[in-house]
């Protein structure tokens, strides 16, 4: 099972030190969500590999154009044990046109990207290899189709990232990034169109956000207002999130609609004590966990590892066997001090499949509103 936890020490974390956790029953395991993994990236997917899941249930995200149609065709193989999130990430929201009739494609990239006479032929490298681009009204349409095939779907992956740089071609090299970012407004326009989406037909949403607290805190923001208790009905997850325990703390605080998840993949970093934080920061009811991997063969391993670290940083006791009656779930979201780490991760991911309350907060004083403005303002950009 998972080891202890010694209280009043802190270990260096690395992908040795918190891997390879003896796996417990297929009755423990079959308890446990991966809220965010990407199986799709390396099609096609053998029949053995599927087999491998030994998880309840995976939460299989697309990303662009090519692989929202496999992450359907895994939901019809693998039926309820896959929740098929759909949404276009924002690595590939280049490839939208916000206009209803798209500019010329190189005009479209050239207005996105704005290059420089020094990058004129990277740019022209670039280009040779995109697509035209597609209406956003287009891509909004096939995400309403999509979120529509069963009730339990999801909008993911998408958000906001302030850092990435678009990748030439694979012809030029998988490793090999462009000079190119998209420009944060183009962003927020793709993802504002798809939560949109989301709110109008009750989805839950897997969403990423790198380097963009500021602009994470104020889409929240600008969320409740423009939509306003039907913002409140659906879910929010920031997947393998690295912000800040402070500035994780005040969007708790201020949005009861939003959850964090962690991965082995992305959050933990050597010599880096920033996961252990977050774990410590947030709200245990508030905690899930995932592999954001794209090997669906693995998903069992690394969403069980992040589940044992989460588990030792809060000390809460690993289940070796299921012995809970199926009474024991909580209507109110709320943990029993009996359950273990399982049992209280299962019932984070329950609650928050279920979608959000719908109510608006109260109204804030003169004081807390200053205090959040101020927060918003200087919300630090700059976390890992």
């Amino acid at each position: 099972m998972c080891p202890n936890h010694n209280e009043g020490t802190v270990e260096p974390l690395s992908a040795d030190t918190v891997s390879g956790n003896p796996l417990p029953s297929v009755a423990v395991l079959s308890h446990i969500v991966d809220v965010h993994c990407h199986p799709t990236d390396t099609s096609p997917i053998s029949d053995e590999h599927i087999q491998a899941v030994q998880l309840g249930q995976i939460c299989a995200m697309s990303s662009n154009a090519d692989d929202q149609a496999k992450v359907r065709e895994l939901g019809q193989r693998m039926g309820d044990r896959v929740i098929m999130c759909f949404g276009y990430h924002p690595w590939w929201s280049h490839r939208i046109s916000i206009l209803d009739t798209p500019l010329p494609t190189e005009d479209h990239y050239r207005a996105i990207f704005n290059p420089t006479e020094k990058q004129e032929e990277a740019f022209q490298s670039l280009i040779s290899s995109l697509p035209p681009p597609r209406p956003l009204k287009e891509v909004l349409e096939e995400l309403r189709q999509n979120l529509q095939l069963t009730p339990s779907t999801m909008v993911g992956e998408v958000g906001i990232d302030r850092v990435f740089r678009v990748r030439f071609s694979a012809s030029e090299g998988d490793t090999k990034l462009s000079p190119f970012t998209v420009p944060q407004e183009h962003q927020l326009a793709v993802l504002e169109g798809q939560i949109a989406i989301a709110v109008e037909l009750g989805k839950n949403i897997s969403l990423h956000s790198v380097k963009a607290s500021g602009a994470t805190i104020e889409l929240f923001k600008n969320m409740r207002n423009k939509h306003g208790a039907a913002w409140e009905k659906i879910n929010v997850d920031l997947h393998s999130c690295t912000l800040s325990g402070e500035t994780w703390k005040s969007i708790e605080k201020a949005h009861q609609n939003v959850y964090l998840s962690l991965s082995t993949a992305i959050n933990i970093r050597p010599n880096s004590t920033a996961v252990l934080q977050l774990i410590q920061s947030c709200d245990p009811t508030r905690l899930m966990v995932e592999s954001d991997f794209p090997y669906i063969s693995h998903t069992t391993q690394r969403t069980w590892d992040m589940l044992c670290l989460v588990a030792r940083e809060r000390g809460w006791r690993i289940e070796e066997e299921w012995n809970y009656p199926e009474t024991t779930e909580r209507t109110d979201g709320k943990h029993e001090q009996t359950w273990g780490a399982v049992k209280r991760i299962e019932s984070n991911w329950n609650t928050f499949r279920k979608g959000g309350k719908g109510l608006l907060p109260d109204q804030e004083s003169r004081k807390d509103r200053r205090l959040n403005e101020l927060q918003r303002k200087y919300a630090p950009d700059d976390d890992d």
